[in-house]
């Protein structure tokens, strides 16, 4: 069994989602509302519907319950526990991470995030599914991007290019042991750094490994092996069939189309 974090805590104010919010006229990303529902009460609703989810942990600005009857209504539920955000979403997943442990059950962490709003019940059961039996300690959701732009070739997503393959990254994440508490840690040095990307991957990858990358000689696998190696871990892809997937909120033109698909 897993316990979900949705993490739905306000990033530090970019022009981007000032710009977002303000189309929306929302007063919080989580609160945008899609069909007349927040996005967070879709997150919310396809986790429940899910049997591999014992329990769900909201992360966010306490102004969230102050302005969502909706998600004041959800918290009722003894499976939704609202925790008020930390300072940076790793502190925030860090805190779950140790409370998990303490209750010592060998419950495994899935984690979202509240603008992932196509999310469904069998993309959860389907991730969690295959994390399950992949003998990894991390997986990372994605999609091939070759899928993405053909259904939906005007979405702007961010794409990693690798030898074999095209990634957009999902915001589906599973922690399956203690072991990868380490690698959360470092997150947070990570984070400090995000201004230097070069900074950033060299934490993440050797040289040799960004160099392959640089030439367009690193395949999927090899980067999957290398990072593992580095971070003294076992990281895995799990590649999701349903290419929507990838599609969260971050602007007006995701927005636009997220109700697109919701209305067809």
């Amino acid at each position: 069994m897993y316990r979900a974090i949705i993490l739905a805590g306000e990033r530090a104010e970019s022009q981007q989602q000032n710009e977002l919010l303000k189309y929306a006229n929302a007063e919080a990303k989580s609160l945008i509302k899609i069909k007349d529902r927040p996005m967070i009460v879709y997150i919310l609703n396809a986790l429940m519907q899910s049997n591999l989810i014992e329990h769900i942990y909201v992360i966010g600005n306490p102004l969230l319950l102050e302005k969502s009857s909706e998600l004041q209504e959800l918290l009722r539920l003894n499976k939704i526990e609202f925790k008020p955000q930390k300072t940076s979403p790793v502190e925030s997943i860090l805190s779950i991470f140790e409370e998990v442990e303490e209750v010592k059950d060998n419950s495994k962490i899935f984690i979202t995030t509240s603008d992932n709003v196509l999310i469904k019940k069998e993309w959860i059961d389907y991730f969690l599914k295959m994390a399950s039996g992949s003998g990894k300690d991390i997986l990372i959701g994605v999609n091939n991007y070759k899928n993405v732009k053909a259904k939906y070739p005007e979405s702007r997503r961010t794409v990693l290019k690798l030898n074999d393959i095209s990634l957009c990254f999902c915001n589906l994440f599973a922690i399956m042991n203690s072991n990868c508490k380490e690698v959360i840690v470092l997150w947070k040095k990570v984070e400090r750094v995000r201004k230097n990307p070069f900074k950033m991957a060299m934490m993440l990858m050797p040289l040799y490994g960004l160099i392959l990358f640089a030439l367009g000689l690193l395949t999927s696998d090899n980067a999957l092996n290398i990072m593992s190696k580095k971070l003294k871990i076992n990281i895995g892809l799990i590649i999701m069939p349903f290419p929507e997937a990838c599609i969260d909120v971050d602007k007006i033109e995701d927005l636009i189309l997220v109700n697109k698909i919701l209305s067809t």
